[in-house]
């Protein structure tokens, strides 16, 4: 039986040819904000937020901003929310996504005037763990070495530093620790919330990153909850996703 020897060149071109190119990955930016710190920041201000935001040129952007209240008026969002979220979700109108979430006790509905102050039950813990004479994070040396270390960055620190992973790693810790004072106290409450509410966050950004797939997704949020989304975009994404330095 004679073989054609031309088959065994021809056979790994067509292979070549049919094998679909794996495809690009998709860049995320995850950028920390200061919320009302950018006003004291001369390093970091709102309008050097606003124009890396605008440098990456994104094709979907996540804000700290329930979805449904998107859909509420601006007065509404500016009530309830941070500045930059609402400046970002009227800039971005057509691509603009709402990831955060603030309690089981709020989905569904609108958030009440005088809630903070009056309805929020982590809002009344933070006030009275504040107001405890016997509040175990009072003086903790881990604690106070981890706040000595951050309040130079949101002062001073610029956007590159705010989220060069220093940042970061002092939040992780600070978190660790929290839970370790508040655990089986009447305040542990806020440290479970806390927790509750990365993973909310964490979820949807990963759903908005699944949505956009080979695109370019800015994710906007306060500096205290990078850590978590960082970490939960690597483990669902791998290589599939490439982090845009800020």
């Amino acid at each position: 039986m004679l073989i054609d020897r031309r088959l065994f060149l021809i056979a790994p071109a067509l292979l070549s040819a049919c094998a679909t190119p794996p495809p690009p990955p998709t860049r995320v930016l995850v950028i920390a904000v200061l919320h009302g710190a950018h006003r004291m920041n001369p390093n970091y201000t709102y309008d050097h937020l606003y124009a890396r935001i605008r440098a990456f040129a994104p094709t979907a952007v996540g804000v700290e901003v329930r979805q449904e209240d998107l859909e509420r008026s601006q007065a509404y969002v500016a009530a309830n929310y941070p500045q930059e979220m609402g400046a970002l979700a009227v800039e971005y109108d057509a691509i603009v996504s709402g990831i955060d979430w603030l309690g089981e006790d709020l989905v569904g509905r609108e958030v009440p005037a005088g809630y903070w102050a009056n309805e929020n039950e982590i809002k009344r813990l933070e006030r009275a763990l504040a107001a405890d004479p016997n509040d175990p994070t009072k003086n903790d040396p881990e604690l106070e070495t981890i706040g000595a270390a951050q309040m130079p960055l949101v002062r001073t620190g610029s956007a590159s530093e705010m989220n060069d992973g220093r940042y970061d790693a002092l939040t992780r810790r600070r978190y660790a620790r929290l839970g370790e004072l508040l655990r089986g106290t009447p305040y542990q409450p806020m440290t479970d919330f806390y927790a509750a509410r990365d993973a909310h966050i964490d979820a949807n950004a990963v759903a908005l990153i699944r949505a956009n797939p080979g695109g370019r997704v800015a994710l906007v949020v306060g500096a205290d909850h990078r850590f978590a989304l960082i970490d939960a975009i690597a483990a669902a994404f791998g290589p599939a996703v490439e982090f845009e330095p800020v």
